[in-house]
């Protein structure tokens, strides 16, 4: 009795740990650094849109400017408790995602913005469907465990 109980308790704390350890389930944009992030994000557009290389560097200025404001916006709103707080950082955010559409709009030539605006059309599904699928693990293994 005494083995079956131990073996019960190892496979069950075996499965536990694996089960935190898993790294599928960390967000992979979190090891990627904010520079990193905005020369993905101007590469991707200069394939979609054809920029030129003085559009790519004014593009990757703003890109890095906005995904380090995002990221210190992140921040910010995982240290608020308070609601209004929250408020104020969704209104932040939405702010700084207006921002950045416009600047990257005053960069881009009538069709470059076309196009553009077809690709992330297009990609759009593709997005919320990961999502999707990131939000229902979340729920599944009762939210995600903070990193240090």
């Amino acid at each position: 009795m005494k083995t079956k109980t131990f073996l019960f308790s190892l496979f069950l704390l075996i499965g536990l740990c694996s089960a935190y350890a898993n790294p599928t389930q960390k967000n992979k944009h979190s090891k990627i650094s904010v520079e990193q992030q905005a020369v993905n994000k101007t590469d991707t557009m200069k394939v979609i849109v054809g920029l030129t290389d003085e559009q790519y560097q004014k593009l990757y200025a703003i890109n890095l400017d906005y995904f380090m404001n995002r990221k210190a916006l992140k921040m910010q709103s995982k240290s608020d408790t308070i609601q209004s707080d929250k408020a104020e950082n969704k209104s932040a955010f939405i702010q700084l995602s207006k921002k950045y559409k416009a600047t990257i709009h005053q960069v881009m030539t009538d069709e470059q913005r076309q196009r553009w605006q077809a690709y992330k059309q297009q990609n759009e599904p593709i997005q919320k469907q990961h999502l999707s699928k990131k939000d229902s693990l979340k729920k599944e293994i009762g939210g995600m465990p903070k990193e240090p």
